[in-house]
């Protein structure tokens, strides 16, 4: 087949010599610079040249038998074919692309046999928030409170008829008051833990040295302690306080590693929980709350804890779980915040630890005010001096309301978390916390189709629809050189072959 291309001008023509039919000639006609209108018609040719040249010289299947085809039907097949491969390769490129962009994420599941497991932080708190001999040497305003309590029906004294105001019942302390006020609880059924929150903002007023004192001390309620077979002493805990429970205390686990599954190999602790002590009016049950928890997170016993009630001898069988979890655009975690936690406040970052040092900042710097329930987190922040509560006018509570509604702090899981489920039995002899199995499930996210898949499955797709491999993209580059180098030089190559 002989391909002859003229792409010059009449007057140029007459002064150029008649082509030979046998031989091949190339001739190019350049210009530097770009083109102008009048070059438009060698530009289009210059790129026709150029794709005609890649056509013939491409390991592209498609295009090589295209160009090289003896017959118009045979070229009419192969540019269908080609055609169609090339739609068929951008709906799979489509595919894949979406795929990967969903972001979706897959879980491995691994079961390890530890030689041994690093045994919880163990954090127990008795369910009285002040002892009854105490009393007296707290505040006025306790006293009080717990007095108004004991009458037959505290909630009597609020007439049951419509339009009651604060004058009615002025001799009630005014943050119990506000707390039914605000909140809108049914006088007639509110619970003791209603209750307890009308007694925290004053119990918060307590300097610190007060308000521990007044709780359980651990040398009272401390009968015996032994990990696996060493027994441990008073001084392996450390107090904290807790807005529900009053005085808790954590034992310090960081040297006992468990080494053998079940009861034998644990922990047995007894307690005697002072029952006389206790504040009827302010607790509904006699126990203990127990938080299992890593060293370094702040413990949390009313969301993550749980109860043992006095006179039952429990035996709670563990099992540690550690799951990671993808961070954005996988899903919506947070991760490598541990270390600027522990330098800020000693602990490590937990989804209610953010929370509650959020909801303080926001709420110390639009109220100038500390939540009633943040007692301890302000200490965290070192912030308790010179600020009153919110509860202490209604101007501060309001604000502190609305802030809490307009204002809500974008806290986030972990992404690498290590969670301790328990078993509860009873009727055994003693209190004891153990693993029962030496087994250690590992839950991981993965993305469901990462980078170097998605790359390969891009590949797959082009290769299987079009034949194209990682020599043929450079090719493509090539060709893309050429094109723009043809257009602005305005450069026309005359071919002439004989096929």
């Amino acid at each position: 087949m002989k391909i002859d291309v003229m792409p010059i001008s009449p007057e140029e023509s007459a002064d150029e010599p008649p082509l030979n039919e046998e031989s091949q000639t190339e001739r190019t006609l350049s210009r530097t610079g770009p083109a102008s209108d009048t070059d438009t018609k060698q530009t289009l040719v210059a790129i026709a040249l150029t794709v005609s040249e890649f056509f013939q010289k491409t390991s592209i299947n498609g295009p090589l038998f295209i160009a090289t085809s003896s017959s118009k039907p045979r070229t009419f097949f192969w540019t269908v074919l080609f055609v169609g491969a090339v739609i068929a390769s951008i709906l799979h490129f489509y595919y894949v692309t979406a795929k990967y962009l969903s972001y979706k994420t897959k879980t491995t599941v691994e079961r390890d046999l530890e030689e041994h497991i690093q045994f919880p932080f163990v954090t127990f708190c008795n369910m009285n928030l002040i002892r009854k001999s105490k009393l007296n040497e707290t505040s006025p305003s306790i006293v009080q409170f717990v007095e108004t309590l004991q009458l037959e029906n505290v909630l009597k004294i609020i007439p049951n008829t419509p339009g009651w105001t604060r004058s009615d019942v002025t001799h009630l302390p005014l943050e119990y008051l506000n707390k039914l006020l605000v909140s809108k609880v049914d006088p007639n059924q509110a619970s003791s833990s209603e209750i307890k929150k009308g007694f925290w903002p004053m119990m918060a007023r307590l300097d610190k040295k007060t308000r521990f004192a007044a709780g359980h001390q651990l040398e009272d309620m401390y009968l015996w302690c032994i990990k696996y077979t060493d027994s441990c002493n008073t001084s392996e805990f450390f107090p904290f306080f807790s807005n529900n429970f009053g005085n808790c205390f954590t034992l310090n686990t960081t040297s006992f590693l468990q080494e053998e599954e079940g009861s034998y190999g644990g922990l047995n602790i007894g307690l005697f929980l002072e029952p006389d002590e206790y504040v009827s009016e302010l607790t509904e049950t006699k126990g203990v709350q127990i938080v299992l928890h890593n060293s370094e997170i702040y413990p949390y016993p009313n969301e993550d804890g749980f109860q043992i009630l006095a006179g039952t001898q429990t035996n709670i069988a563990l099992k540690l779980t550690e799951s990671t979890f993808l961070p954005p655009p996988y899903g919506d975690c947070v991760e490598n915040v541990d270390q600027e936690y522990l330098q800020k406040y000693k602990f490590a970052y937990s989804y209610y630890l953010c929370s509650d040092l959020c909801q303080s900042d926001i709420v110390l710097q639009k109220c100038q005010c500390k939540d009633r329930e943040d007692i301890l987190v302000f200490e965290i922040h070192n912030s308790t001096q010179n600020l009153s509560l919110c509860s202490e006018d209604i101007e501060s509570q309001e604000c502190f309301d609305t802030v809490i509604e307009r204002y809500p702090c974008a806290c986030k899981q972990k992404c690498s978390a290590n969670t301790f489920t328990y078993r509860i039995t009873e009727n055994f002899v003693n209190f004891k916390i153990y693993f029962d199995s030496m087994y250690v499930e590992r839950y991981k996210d993965e993305p469901d189709m990462t980078m170097i898949d998605f790359l390969t499955e891009l590949g797959g797709c082009i290769g299987l629809w079009v034949g194209l491999s990682l020599i043929s993209v450079f090719e493509l580059v090539q060709l893309m050189v050429d094109l723009v180098m043809a257009v602005y030089h305005g450069r026309t190559k005359l071919v002439t072959r004989n096929i």
